[in-house]
């Protein structure tokens, strides 16, 4: 489906929730991973199930969210539209590299990056010096049981 923007050049965009949600690639609940967004697939969308919007999924790598019940091949749902704040489950791309970490302080001279495992240390940003951008906040998951 085809979403237009009325009064702006190039105004016209392919609506993917039409498609379904798109799963974009890979994100680290580790280290950060070097981000490479690709679509792989799409999931059908079911705005009844979350009470929040999602506007695409990331498949989780790695183990450093456990404690929180995010697991390593979990899909989590991101939605980009709801402010970052303390305590959220974000996606944040640290240079070229994303994670996914729980956003404990936030300032204009230090952002820290909770993991939600014990065996992993903060990550500790200082945004005047690194390029920081949050993605979006996790506001569920789907897990595969099979």
């Amino acid at each position: 489906m085809l979403d237009l923007a009325a009064g702006t050049s190039r105004g016209i965009t392919l609506s993917y929730q039409s498609l379904g949600i798109p799963v974009i690639g890979l994100v680290s609940a580790g280290g950060p991973i070097l981000a490479e967004e690709n679509i792989e697939r799409t999931i059908p969308n079911n705005p009844g199930i979350l009470s929040h919007g999602i506007d695409f999924y990331l498949k989780v790598k790695g183990d450093s969210m456990i404690d929180v019940g995010i697991f390593e091949n979990d899909l989590i749902a991101i939605n980009k539209n709801i402010p970052v704040k303390t305590g959220s489950i974000v996606v944040a791309r640290i240079n070229d590299e994303v994670t996914v970490k729980t956003l404990t302080k936030i300032s204009d001279s230090q952002v820290i990056l909770r993991p939600e495992n014990s065996s992993y240390s903060d990550i500790k940003v200082n945004p005047k010096k690194d390029n920081l951008i949050f993605e979006g906040t996790c506001v569920g998951l789907l897990r595969d049981f099979s």
